[in-house]
């Protein structure tokens, strides 16, 4: 409880990202400020699909044990889209699922490219890789769009910090 104070005293945003897993680094991470704001990237497949639905299960069970957290989920971001069939079906899915945890899926949709495994590939972030390209506006699109819901859930007293 120390440390969740200073934190909270220090800054204003804090980001932790962990891995895409329900593991004790997962816990900890949404258990790390008496409010957390969560961000779920997801991608248009089954195993990821089962991923979201498990980390929703283990939010729901935190938030039932712990009365003093408090767990604000600000929206499921589609990464890896590509416009096919089978993608469509997960967006359907993700956009249902987004609503059955009272929260959204945002509008834009991260395109699968080649410019990310290249990034990763040369510990580069896709902004140093390139210094345009579609997806390169698609991230910035988002962010705008998370700016947005983050002022959503300040105005609407969410308590999104």
């Amino acid at each position: 409880d120390a440390i969740r104070n200073i934190w909270i005293n220090k800054y204003d945003y804090i980001l932790i990202d962990v891995n895409p897993n329900l593991g004790p680094l997962t816990i900890l991470g949404l258990m790390a400020a008496p409010i957390t704001n969560i961000l779920i990237p997801a991608f248009p497949e089954e195993s990821s699909r089962q991923a979201v639905i498990a980390l929703a299960d283990t939010i729901e069970t935190l938030l039932a044990n712990d009365f003093s957290q408090q767990i604000n989920i600000l929206g499921i971001l589609i990464a890896k889209y590509e416009r096919n069939n089978i993608s469509g079906k997960y967006l359907k899915f993700f956009s249902q699922l987004a609503e059955n945890m009272d929260t959204i899926l945002f509008k834009t949709l991260i395109p699968k490219s080649v410019i990310v495994s290249e990034a990763i590939a040369l510990k580069q972030s896709i902004f140093e890789r390139r210094k345009s390209a579609p997806i390169i506006d698609k991230y910035n699109e988002f962010c705008d769009e998370f700016l947005q819901r983050l002022e959503y859930f300040k105005n609407n007293n969410c308590q999104a910090e």
